[in-house]
């Protein structure tokens, strides 16, 4: 193991346990029922005064480290540290939507539904659910641990419901995540060589006016899980390419997104890469079969195969979209139902067609030399062309999927046109500013915003990137 690799996993462990630290303190002054925030001092509220000491803590650290905490931050100072407090705007932002803990979804009742049919030793599917068992047993492993750890806290469990506990926490965590994802972004758009401040600005206007990550937090939905690995796995494949495989595999137990990954990884021979992709599914998947045995993944596979494809107004894939056109030109359900199968083939072979054109137009593009640019270069191309890919041809694309569009978006941007990024913008604001509708046409805003976004872009970035020399 490197030298540098150690530093990160001492770094990574230091803030897991920073975090910890931060979200016990409260918690233990709730069991020892001392009000001093509230005579009623609800479980939630507790989970955020963690979150709002955590922010306190990194902020104080990030200070101390340029020598600001003692004599304070001058107005010329403030520039340096966008990014920092464009993580501190949306990480409260997004804690500020879960006190007091929304009502539970539909959507997040399927994984509750799930996890406790798992903890019970039976089927997680039947119910709706239609993931691989993964998230089902994590949500068992989750309920266990809050049961386990309400045991030991003085006071003991009594009077607490381990599936609220569990939900307020996950409720936190996601905000918490939230955050995270904005700094691996920002990552990102710095390794696309925006400065700092563009990166910052950015960064904080796609998560803040972002309706996909509403949806995702009010919905209780997953795809932060897919999201920061692939961000992590596109930072990493060039130093450390094991790492970025293996997280690359963990999100493929949510859902398989990050498989896109896997053409470019074997295309520049990063076969380390794919070696890391390799074991980190026989790690997760051998701890899954330990944990469940065989049945379950047999009932998943039988459910993968039977997949439902969606027909729902809000639904961005491309077939619920042509399903809606199609009935909503025919009036008639049945009629739609019939005709929408060969209409999608169709139209899923134009767009194979389309996205095979850029790829290989971009690599005619590129010079012949295999220098760790071209490589980077063709492989955020490659990789994000396949994501999208993927969205559009999905058998359902809800709208909080679509926070998967978020590194395609500052891809698109960094490689909008030379005089304006005008359609570039509009695009974004389809994707993301729309609110989540339930009426046909506006609804599929997130859809043309994605196809909009792969028009309007050049296939790799102009030479001259937005303020680059703002380091």
């Amino acid at each position: 193991m490197s030298c540098r690799t150690r530093q990160s996993l001492c770094s990574l462990a230091g803030w897991v346990a920073l975090a910890l630290l931060t979200q016990a303190v409260p918690l233990l002054l709730w069991r020892l029922g001392r009000p001093i925030w509230s005579y009623d001092f609800p479980l939630d509220q507790g989970f955020v005064c963690g979150g709002l000491l955590l922010v306190a803590v990194v902020c104080a650290y990030c200070l101390r480290r340029r020598g600001l905490l003692r004599r304070g931050v001058a107005p010329r100072e403030l520039l340096p540290l966008l990014p920092l407090l464009g993580w501190i705007v949306v990480t409260c932002h997004y804690l500020t939507l879960t006190s007091p803990s929304p009502p539970v979804h539909w959507d997040y009742e399927r994984y509750q539904l799930a996890g406790e049919a798992v903890l019970a030793g039976s089927s997680p599917y039947g119910s709706g659910y239609l993931y691989s068992p993964v998230p089902a047993q994590m949500w068992e492993l989750g309920y266990l641990l809050v049961a386990r750890a309400a045991a030991h806290a003085p006071g003991g469990a009594a009077g607490l419901d381990i599936a609220a506990a569990l939900f307020s926490f996950y409720n936190y965590l996601q905000a918490l995540l939230i955050g995270l994802a904005y700094v691996l972004a920002y990552r990102f758009a710095r390794r696309l060589q925006f400065g700092r401040t563009w990166a910052a600005c950015l960064c904080a206007g796609l998560f803040l006016m972002s309706a996909p990550l509403v949806v995702l937090l009010r919905q209780g939905q997953v795809d932060l899980w897919v999201l920061i690995p692939l961000l992590a796995a596109l930072l990493l494949e060039e130093r450390q390419p094991f790492a970025a495989g293996a997280a690359a595999a963990l999100a493929l137990f949510v859902k398989p997104y990050t498989v896109a990954l896997l053409p470019c990884w074997v295309r520049d021979r990063r076969w380390s890469a794919v070696a890391g992709m390799a074991v980190g599914g026989a790690v997760l998947g051998g701890l899954s079969l330990l944990a469940g045995g065989t049945s379950l993944w047999r009932q998943a596979l039988w459910h993968s195969l039977h997949f439902p494809r969606g027909t729902r107004p809000d639904d961005n894939g491309l077939h619920a979209v042509i399903y809606n056109l199609v009935r909503l030109a025919t009036h008639s359900a049945d009629l739609a139902a019939r005709l929408t199968p060969p209409l999608f083939g169709v139209a899923a072979v134009l767009v194979l067609l389309w996205i095979g054109s850029r790829i290989v137009a971009r690599e005619r593009q590129l010079p012949q030399s295999e220098g760790s640019d071209t490589r980077f270069w063709r492989g955020c191309g490659l990789s994000l062309d396949l994501i999208a890919l993927l969205l559009v041809l999905a058998p359902v694309a809800w709208a909080h999927h679509y926070v998967l569009a978020i590194p395609i978006a500052l891809w698109a941007l960094r490689c909008g046109p030379r005089r304006s990024l005008a359609l570039p913008v509009l695009a974004c604001l389809l994707i993301f500013a729309v609110p989540h509708l339930d009426v046909f046409p506006v609804s599929v805003s997130r859809l043309l915003g994605l196809l909009l976004l792969l028009c309007s872009t050049r296939l790799l970035p102009s030479a001259a990137p937005p303020e680059a020399a703002d380091v």
